[in-house]
């Protein structure tokens, strides 16, 4: 993969970036966000960290949402700042808009209540549900997962279960 561009740099962004950074999974990762000598800050502590965890990615922060077009993946993360929320309600969905006008790549919602925003982008954008990718519902299977272990006293890797529907409607 070459380019991943990260919309928001708050903790849930940084740590994105941080992941695809030290597991070589991008060549580039660009942070964008409002707040950018923040996210200048951000990127700066995750490329010196290379040095100790091995990570050669390259990494740039902006204001400038444009600079993510050419990006093999948009993640969708959540802003800088005391507090800082996941993108949601309608400032979610303008980001939304305006990203997936940028280029048809696929859209990774990283944030765990981020859930209605991709609703909302689905029915009110008619952004096709094959480019949008949550993360909070592979994070509740993997939870899911790890309770059927602990009960059946055995490790996760040895437990394989699947989970359909979303809290509190789903079935195991």
């Amino acid at each position: 993969m070459s380019t991943v561009a990260v919309f928001g740099a708050g903790d849930v962004g940084a740590a994105c970036a941080q992941a695809l950074a030290s597991r070589e999974r991008a060549r580039r990762i660009v942070l964008i966000d409002s707040a950018a000598s923040a996210a200048i800050g951000k990127a700066l502590d995750i490329q010196q960290a290379g040095a100790i965890t091995g990570a050669d990615a390259t990494l740039e922060a902006t204001a400038d949402e444009t600079r993510a077009i050419g990006s093999a993946v948009m993640v969708i993360a959540d802003r800088f700042g005391a507090g800082s929320s996941e993108w949601q309600g309608e400032e979610g969905l303008g980001l939304v808009r305006r990203v997936a006008a940028m280029c048809e790549v696929p859209m990774v919602f990283a944030g765990a209540a981020q859930a209605d925003l991709m609703r909302a982008a689905s029915r009110e954008l008619r952004v096709a549900a094959r480019r949008m990718i949550g993360s909070a519902s592979e994070a509740f299977s993997s939870a899911v997962c790890a309770i059927v272990a602990m009960e059946a006293r055995c490790s996760p890797a040895e437990v394989c279960v699947a989970v359909l529907g979303t809290p509190p409607a789903f079935v195991i």
